[in-house]
């Protein structure tokens, strides 16, 4: 497993993960807008920060699943791009 932090100050964003071994992953992160470290949720379980996955996959009433998300790394490497999801 691995992770980071990063400020966002531009739209679009890059972020390296350098020692990753081949094998399949999935990527998702969310937008903590208020600093506290958690994925911000309403009463209802609703996201209230925006979100996204890997694949750019689509929630559809909870997270895409497993084969949704999943992207292979091999020794050349791969870039993912990412569409941020917004509730308001």
């Amino acid at each position: 497993e691995a992770s980071r932090m990063k400020q966002v100050n531009h739209q679009n964003e890059a972020l390296r993960f350098e020692t990753l071994e081949e094998g399949e992953y999935v990527l998702r992160y969310f937008h903590d807008q208020n600093g506290n470290q958690q994925h911000d949720r309403n009463l209802f379980g609703m996201p209230t920060e925006g979100y996204g996955f890997s694949n750019s996959a689509q929630p559809n009433f909870g997270a895409p699943d497993y084969q949704a998300i999943k992207f292979t790394v091999s020794e050349t490497g791969i870039t993912q791009n990412i569409s941020h999801v917004i509730y308001h």
